[in-house]
């Protein structure tokens, strides 16, 4: 007796009727073709017992992508559709997808992911965590919850400053100077120069010159050569003490700028004699001279402070006294000579 399958569902036997198998749980399902009963009978087991299923060959229909192919002892059953290719998964398409980086996948198909998301730094991209004064929405938007105050600069505060007159900033954000230093006056405020007593060993004396001052005198070059000093006689006797003196010059320009002070000369003379001092000619952008003279230096002298005789249009002045300049600006000091 020829076998047809081997499991439930299918034909396993072929044969007339009497050669039929004794109906049994194991049979459950199989079926039986007695071709002997009506040209072609099919059985069913149901465990129990035989049950006809339909007289001759059993009516099969045709579905989609199916043929059916018969003959008088086998009914052939087929695909008429073409192969199936799975398509590639995207975001709108269901499909296939192969394992790759930072993914797993089972013998039962079971895709996990295996990647570990690295901490974020300056140079990394990755997670964090939403710490203090940061808030973060459903979407993932992350914003700060505080806003900074800058506060005011100040000696011991560092801050924010506005710029104000005198200076400027550029977009990149620094800050330049821009003021450009006027003259002091006598009702506005600006620069001056404070200069010391070019009389060397003296307390300092303060000069006030603007900025126009200081440019006058750095056009007139400095006196270089000493004064021509000698000793005079004049009645009645002057108060200058014996003893040893220094005398030095220096040019005053029309501005009221001063020069250094020019080499010094010294002269020894008794007491009650005066000094005549002589400096050279004024030079360009000079209008007038002016002397020093020191502290007396012998035993049992002494004087305080030096003595400045400067002249104003010609004529230099000392105390209550006048002297009258003559030949290349003449200075003599104690009596009055014309």
């Amino acid at each position: 007796m020829p076998a047809l399958g081997i499991g439930a569902g299918t034909f396993f036997r072929q044969d007339v009727l009497a050669r039929r198998p004794v109906a049994e749980p194991s049979l459950e399902g199989y079926f039986f073709f007695a071709t002997d009963v009506n040209g072609g009978t099919s059985y069913q087991c149901d465990g129990i017992s035989w049950l006809p299923v339909t007289s001759g060959l059993r009516a099969l229909t045709a579905g989609s992508n199916i043929s059916i192919v018969s003959s008088p002892t086998i009914v052939t059953v087929a695909s008429t559709a073409a192969p199936y290719t799975l398509p590639l998964a995207s975001f709108t398409i269901l499909g296939g997808v192969k394992s790759g980086s930072g993914l797993s996948i089972t013998g039962g198909g079971v895709l996990s992911a295996t990647f570990s998301l690295p901490i974020a730094s300056a140079s990394v991209l990755g997670g964090i965590k939403v710490g203090a004064n940061l808030s973060i929405t459903g979407d993932g938007t992350l914003s700060g919850s505080i806003s900074y105050t800058l506060p005011t600069a100040s000696a011991s505060v560092l801050g924010g400053i506005k710029v104000g007159s005198g200076l400027a900033i550029d977009g990149s954000g620094v800050l330049s100077n821009t003021y450009i230093p006027t003259d002091a006056t006598t009702t506005a405020v600006g620069v001056v120069e404070i200069d010391q007593n070019p009389v060397s060993g003296h307390p300092i004396v303060v000069t006030v010159r603007t900025i126009a001052l200081v440019a006058a005198v750095a056009a007139v070059a400095n006196p270089t050569t000493a004064p021509t000093l000698s000793a005079t006689n004049p009645s009645p006797p002057t108060s200058l003490l014996a003893g040893t003196y220094n005398v030095g010059y220096l040019w005053v320009t029309p501005e009221g700028g001063r020069t250094i002070l020019s080499l010094t000369a010294s002269i020894i003379i008794t007491a009650g004699q005066g000094i005549q001092a002589v400096s050279p000619s004024l030079p360009a952008g000079v209008s007038k001279v002016e002397f020093y003279i020191s502290d007396c230096y012998g035993p049992g002298n002494s004087r305080q402070g030096g003595t400045l005789y400067q002249t104003y249009g010609g004529q230099a002045v000392q105390g209550g006294n006048v002297y009258q300049v003559v030949g290349g600006q003449a200075m003599q000091g104690g009596a009055s000579i014309t």
